[in-house]
């Protein structure tokens, strides 16, 4: 799914995590290339064990800013029409909406899906997707980094270097190190 118009901006789940439907497009590809594609998780769409509208779909919530607040238009699987709220701020809108649907249909599940979808004005779409990209983009960067250093002072010590040394040469604090060496790795190995 695209972004569905100029106007809009689709994203998942809770708090507008960033627009996966945009980073598989190809704007992002032909800048990043494919090998920088997120997995739906790390662009923080969805969330595992979301329990799901009656057949299956999300509820759609349609928000945009009014005056000092926030309008969502509410609709999707059980409910015949388009429920109308507000909330005082974006962080409310989840919340908001969760409330609206346990009021409108008694037989919800406790936690359903959401899909938000957040209208920007056409000027503050690109900077808000830029910023969510980039910060992808260094939380990705960070994760490599911190695989790198465990695997580096994890070689270094085996090779005999002391932590001292390791830290100097890998530009951390001997503290850094000693932890590194410390933390389980993904499959309970130490190191």
């Amino acid at each position: 799914m695209i972004i569905a118009s100029n106007l809009s901006i689709l994203c998942y789940m809770t708090k507008c995590s960033l627009i996966y439907a945009y980073l598989m497009s190809e704007d992002f590809l032909a800048e990043f290339g494919s090998e920088h594609n997120p997995s739906p998780q790390e662009a923080g769409v969805g969330r595992e064990g979301a329990a799901e509208g009656e057949t299956g779909r999300p509820y759609r919530v349609r928000c945009e800013r009014r005056g000092r607040g926030w309008v969502l238009w509410i609709s999707g699987p059980g409910l015949g029409e388009e429920y109308v709220t507000q909330a005082r701020s974006y962080d409310e809108v989840e919340a908001v909406a969760r409330e609206t649907l346990a009021a409108v249909a008694g037989t919800l599940a406790d936690d359903p899906e959401l899909m938000v979808e957040v209208v920007l004005p056409a000027q503050l779409q690109r900077p808000v997707i830029l910023a969510r990209r980039f910060r992808l983009r260094a939380a990705a960067a960070q994760r490599q980094s911190v695989a790198a250093l465990k695997e580096a002072a994890r070689m270094l010590v085996a090779a005999g270097y002391s932590k001292r040394d390791t830290a100097a040469l890998l530009g951390v604090s001997r503290q850094r190190i000693s932890q590194v060496l410390e933390e389980r790795g993904p499959r309970g190995e130490w190191g």
